[in-house]
């Protein structure tokens, strides 16, 4: 885990996305907001990891209110058939 005296590593990229969906456990959470205060290289990819994120989910979103629209089938659109 990361600490405010350690280097980082690659790790923040595998804490990040955990982190922000808030599923790290509260240690590994109080250490790494500790390491973010202190190294801006961490900090910026944590911004970045959260930009993707809400991109991820605002194109989601999108498909699905997009598969909610009602689109007319072929039989609907055809002129009905009166029975007499």
């Amino acid at each position: 885990m990361l600490s405010r005296k350690q280097k980082c590593s690659g790790e923040i990229t595998e804490l990040a996305e955990l982190y922000l969906l808030g599923r790290l456990p509260e240690a590994e959470n109080q250490a790494l907001e500790e390491h973010l205060l202190s190294c801006s290289k961490c900090m910026n990819a944590l911004e970045e990891t959260e930009t993707f994120m809400k991109a991820i989910r605002g194109a989601n979103h999108r498909l699905q209110a997009a598969s909610t629209v009602a689109v007319p089938s072929a039989a609907a659109s055809r002129t009905r058939l009166v029975l007499v």
